[in-house]
C-alpha cells in the first residue's frame, strides 16, 4: 500500500492520512480482486456491507438455455459470496 496506513487520531501528522489510505486500499482492491465492484460500497462516505444481486431466470431463451444460463449465474454468485466471506 506504498506506506499508507491507518493511524489513531493522536498519531496523525497529516490530516488527509485516512483519506489517502482509503484511496490506496481501494486501488489495491481494484487491482487484485476479480469482482472488485462488489466491495465498492466499502469506500463511500458511509461504508456499508456489500450485497450481491441474485440471478434472474432469463426470459428471452428457450427452456433448456434459460436453465443453463441461470445455473451458470448461480455458480458465479456463489463464488462471489465465498470471496466476500473469505471462505
Amino acid at each position: 500500500m506504498d506506506g499508507n496506513v491507518f493511524e489513531c487520531h493522536d498519531e496523525q501528522s497529516d490530516r488527509r492520512q485516512y483519506a489517502k489510505t482509503v484511496e490506496a486500499l481501494k486501488g489495491h482492491v481494484n487491482q487484485t480482486l476479480k469482482n472488485a465492484e462488489d466491495l465498492s460500497c466499502q469506500f463511500g462516505i458511509e461504508p456499508r456491507l456489500p450485497t450481491i444481486e441474485k440471478p434472474v431466470l432469463p426470459r428471452d431463451a428457450d427452456e433448456g438455455d434459460r436453465e443453463l444460463c441461470w445455473k451458470e449465474d448461480l455458480k458465479g454468485l456463489n463464488k462471489r459470496k465465498r470471496v466476500l466471506s473469505g471462505t
